[in-house]
């Protein structure tokens, strides 16, 4: 495992438009990919709009909005500002914003435990797909959310960039993460929430490059599970889990 020293400065940059506006906005977020550094965090989500805005949305977006939120990790201020430079420029001044907000203070701590805000009912079920088809995904997207059963669900859409990975389990890659939660409170409310969210990953698999294995629906579609590794390294993983686990005493996935 290769460990980093705890960034110094970290700020946030949030962007706000009409849920309608998906499709356009990654088009324009993959067309200066290559100038984001890999300092810089990038990640969409699609809540419902807050009050304050919910008068500025129009009849396609639903009654949602898009947060484009970048994070900065630096040593300074100044440094901090470089990153989040080409970004700011791009979607700053682009046609359709609702607001900006600009070097907002993150703490380490806020920023590792952001993650859990997303999750506000008590009953949810995940599926993601990676994917270098980003357009074609937010398209996908439009056409389904409004159609959740439940207010509460939302897709996150991760920039990840180009990487080449070392030897490693992990080894599915694709340019952008794209996960989501479906989320309700009521028990009876569970088949009509899964269904839904299966539907709707089922629309994506033609854009998928690959799978991230904790996140996966494994349950409805364990095909997928080879998948979340590349094509050696899943060989690899089976032949060692013959060699050394033969009685199937650890966690295993029966793929047929």
């Amino acid at each position: 495992m290769k460990c980093y020293e705890k960034p110094k400065v970290i700020t946030t940059n949030n962007y706000m438009f009409g849920f309608a506006a998906l499709p356009r906005l990654v088009e324009h977020l993959n067309s200066i990919s290559r100038k984001i550094d890999r300092s810089l965090q990038v990640m969409l989500t699609m809540p419902a709009a807050p009050g304050s805005q919910k008068n500025n949305c129009r009849p396609e977006d639903h009654g949602r909005v898009v947060v484009i939120s970048a994070v900065a990790f630096s040593n300074n201020h100044v440094a901090g500002e470089r990153l989040h430079a080409p970004l700011d420029e791009l979607f700053s001044s682009m046609p359709g914003i609702m607001s900006v907000e600009r070097g907002v203070a993150t703490d380490f701590e806020s920023f590792y435990n952001n993650s859990s805000l997303m999750q506000t009912c008590s009953r949810w079920s995940s599926d993601n797909i990676l994917t270098n088809d980003i357009v074609s995904v937010a398209k996908v997207i439009v056409e389904n959310l409004h159609l959740s059963p439940s207010p509460e669900s939302q897709p996150l859409i991760v920039w990840q960039g180009i990487r080449e990975l070392p030897d490693a389990a992990y080894s599915a890659v694709g340019d952008y993460y794209v996960s989501t939660y479906a989320q309700w409170d009521d028990k009876e409310s569970d088949e009509v929430n899964m269904n839904w969210l299966y539907r709707f990953y089922a629309d994506l698999q033609a854009h998928a490059s690959g799978f991230y294995i904790n996140e996966l629906d494994r349950e409805r579609r364990p095909e997928n599970i080879p998948i979340c590794y590349s094509g050696d390294n899943w060989k690899k993983l089976m032949s060692l889990k013959g060699k050394y686990d033969p009685e199937h005493v650890f966690l295993g996935f029966d793929v047929k």
